[in-house]
């Protein structure tokens, strides 16, 4: 049985969601990690909050680019939800 156009079109626009925050959390988080390893800093055990996490970045540690990656990824399905 064919779906309608418009459902058609909102399950394309769902799946692009997921996939492209599958792939900039992914990216995110193995960049984090690489500086992470190069600068030789242990990663956190747990999820800074909001504003330590964007001072983590503007330092450029990659423990801020793992959180962020973190959060991109909690946040994928629920913007694919949104869409």
């Amino acid at each position: 049985m064919d779906q309608p156009q418009g459902q058609q079109a909102l399950n394309k626009t769902t799946a692009s969601v997921l996939v492209w925050g599958f792939r900039v959390s992914a990216a995110l988080l193995v960049l984090g990690l690489v500086v992470s390893a190069i600068q030789g800093e242990e990663l956190h055990t747990s999820l800074e909050s909001i504003p330590d996490l964007m001072g983590e970045i503007a330092d450029g540690n990659g423990s801020g680019l793992v959180g962020l990656a973190i959060l991109v990824m909690m946040a994928t399905p629920i913007a694919s939800t949104l869409s």
